[in-house]
């Protein structure tokens, strides 16, 4: 398609009046300036964004539009040619709603970093305008930009302090938004600009920030004080920083106590653990006392994982962490802060619980063996019966970190009764009314968690623990009346499997399995139990020999080729599709392709199917 059609096209689309259509072309964009290549896009797709842009209303298609241009400059070809998207930038700098404000900061920043150094004047051109624009919006937006702009301009200390005096101004802007929007870039700003000035030009507009009469900004200001901590010498940050937090820590809105919960640590660690201890540490304590529960959880801090790594706030084992490396603090801060552990493994709001079970275990390693068997494995005792399902979910996920400090000796001999006799619970399956679903469906969350810890737990304690104390257990999760915890089991017999080998498979498992088959068949249960079972075989099926395969589990599973309902059947074909993988020609001529390719002509289109699928298999 010539570049003419394809931008008439484009036109077209922009037109319409279904919001969808005009979205769905702006999302296609970044194809359609590939296609047309450098030169057309300049003279012809800018022209036309820049004509229909005026006449679009719609804050979903502008959000669009603003990210989109974020991405254009590889497709302009030389970077010269992003001074083109800049005045479409600083228009949708002034749209109203804020997100589409954002995203044109954010995509001014992008092509701020690539801009040819010819052009940087024009960039600080563009600044200039929004800071002088009677519409607060445009002064608010353009505060993203500024660090940016500092950044790349770092040779002309005259545009330096133009871009200094600009923000500062907006940090005394008149209009609480705007205070507000450089209250949020000031950490960001403040990494940028030379270390005379952090002190001399920065840090009272800082305090004046922490001053200011509207909440809102206090607020947003005090989040700052991270990164200047970081930043200033020890001493500037005991004598300015520290006492703004020591004074915030006890301010009577909430939300200031719950900003400094959050950011307490990274003060402390800024004004060292002597200093700390003696100003931050009763402070600290006193928040994780707070009258309000949110403070007290934010003080205890939120567990990272591998979905959510840490992000710099305070935690709970980190601050214990950070005063114990310290000798001449360690003791005091155990004696200060290990009280307050306790109660808040009493606290009388789950969601304080449910974050102190997800930390609890990382306090282990600075504790050491003998503290944590001490202090924590009561503790953990006490969160394991908690009429809070979460709580004890957030805890059973982290106990691996536990048995690393404490060894599995002491801990089979201090939880892992309390655990098993968790799995053995059979609470109501489905939530009352009125109650939380997670709490009232939780006896099954519980025992799905404990499933997923069995492998690890057997492999520490052995094979003869597995044996006598688990296997049962194991099997009997099978016919659970839920299907997560059903497909756990099998998961979880399969890692057993994986861990004791193929012998301790075939003379603990295979007969356990097939005898449970047997007895479903004959009390006539439920379709779904025979399911979860042929479900087993077949991720069982890489650890059982070939001969025990072919002998003992084959026979069972050509045998519920005959049941009556469909979706055993072609279950039964996808496990016997996997078994022809493990087993020889002979075995599949003799035993499988017979019973499987009748099952090609069964009634149901499903059954038919996966008998198919399995015969390809060999």
């Amino acid at each position: 398609m010539d570049p003419d059609t394809l931008i008439n096209k484009l036109s077209a689309e922009f037109e319409r009046a279904e919001i969808e259509l005009r979205l769905s072309a702006y999302k296609r964009l970044k194809s359609i300036a590939t296609a047309l290549g450098p030169e057309d896009t300049c003279s012809k797709l800018i022209a036309l964004l820049n004509s229909r842009m005026v006449h679009e209303e719609e804050d979903e298609v502008l959000l669009e539009l603003a990210e989109q241009l974020g991405d254009f400059p590889p497709l302009l070809g030389d970077p010269a040619n992003c001074k083109l998207l800049l005045p479409m930038l600083q228009q949708l700098c002034r749209i109203e709603e804020t997100v589409v404000r954002d995203a044109a900061g954010a995509s001014l920043c992008k092509i701020g970093q690539i801009l040819p150094e010819s052009l940087l004047l024009e960039f600080v051109q563009l600044i200039k305008d929004l800071c002088a624009s009677s519409e607060w919006i445009s002064r608010a937006t353009v505060c993203a930009v500024f660090a940016t702009a500092y950044e790349r301009v770092k040779d002309n200390s005259k545009i330096r302090t133009e871009l200094r005096t600009w923000f500062f101004q907006l940090c005394k802007d008149e209009t609480p938004m705007v205070k507000r929007a450089a209250a949020r870039h000031l950490g960001k700003f403040a990494n940028t600009i030379e270390p005379e000035f952090l002190k001399t030009e920065l840090l009272p507009v800082y305090v004046d920030l922490t001053l200011d009469a509207v909440d809102s900004v206090v607020l947003i200001a005090l989040e700052a004080s991270t990164a200047l901590a970081k930043l200033l010498p020890k001493a500037d940050t005991t004598e300015i920083i520290l006492p703004i937090i020591l004074k915030m820590s006890q301010n009577k809105s909430w939300t200031m106590r719950h900003v400094v919960a959050t950011e307490i640590l990274a003060i402390a660690e800024a004004i060292g653990a002597e200093q700390a201890n003696e100003q931050l540490i009763p402070a600290y304590v006193a928040l994780l006392q707070d009258v309000e529960a949110a403070v007290r959880e934010a003080a205890v801090g939120k567990a990272a994982d591998d979905k959510t790594p840490s992000t710099g706030k305070t935690t709970l084992p980190d601050m214990c962490r950070f005063v114990v490396t310290h000798e001449r603090t360690k003791e005091a801060a155990i004696h200060q802060i290990m009280p307050c552990v306790k109660e808040i493994a009493q606290d009388p709001q789950s969601r304080v619980r449910i974050a102190f079970g997800a930390i609890i275990t990382d306090l282990a390693p600075t504790l050491g063996k003998q503290n944590t068997v001490e202090q924590l494995v009561p503790i953990c005792l006490s969160l394991l019966n908690d009429e809070d399902i979460s709580v004890k979910l957030s805890l059973l996920e982290k106990l691996p970190k536990l048995v690393d400090v404490i060894g599995i000796e002491i801990f089979s001999q201090s939880l892992l009764t309390s655990i098993l006799n968790l799995a053995e619970d059979e609470g109501p399956p489905v939530s009352k009314p009125g109650e939380d679903s997670k709490a009232g469906q939780g006896r099954w969350y519980v025992k799905r968690m404990i499933i997923q810890q069995i492998p690890w737990l057997s492999q520490h304690l052995g094979q003869e623990f597995c044996d006598q104390k688990v296997l049962g257990l194991c099997l009997s999760w099978l016919q659970d009346p839920i299907h997560g915890v059903r497909q756990a089991a099998c998961e979880n017999l399969k890692a057993l499997c994986e861990a004791f080998g193929a012998e301790w498979t075939v003379s603990k498992i295979v007969p356990s399995v097939l005898d449970a088959w047997n007895a479903s068949k004959r009390t006539k249960s439920t379709y779904l139990t025979r399911m979860t079972y042929i479900n087993c075989f077949k991720l069982l099926v890489p650890h059982i020999k070939s001969d025990v395969l072919a002998q003992q589990v084959l026979p069972a599973l050509l045998e519920a080729f005959k049941d009556s309902v469909p979706n055993i059947k072609f279950a039964a074909a996808t496990a016997v599709g996997e078994f022809i993988k493990h087993v020889d020609g002979s075995v599949f001529d003799s035993q499988i392709k017979g019973p499987l390719t009748e099952l090609t002509s069964d009634p149901d289109f499903d059954v038919r199917h996966f008998a198919s699928m399995a015969l390809k298999n060999r």
